[in-house]
């Protein structure tokens, strides 16, 4: 996506900077799903979210809240 993201144990530090479309996996991990997601919101391109169905672990409806607040979403 164009923008640096470390690990460190349970905590993802992100960096910011231009968000760039494309395709990413979310590693079966609904933090990561969800993170990509909304990086994603400021992509300059479709991003698309392999397994992220994950999000099913924690929060079923995210992709639905974000839809109703203006989101472009297909799930």
């Amino acid at each position: 996506m164009g923008i640096k993201i470390e690990l460190q144990d349970n905590i993802m530090i992100v960096e910011g900077g231009r968000v760039t479309g494309t395709e990413v996996h979310s590693r079966h991990d609904h933090r990561i799903a969800m993170a990509c997601a909304v990086a994603g919101l400021k992509a300059d391109k479709p991003v698309t979210i392999q397994d992220a169905d994950a999000i099913n672990k924690s929060y079923p409806q995210f992709f639905e809240d974000i839809r109703n607040l203006g989101a472009l979403v297909e799930y």
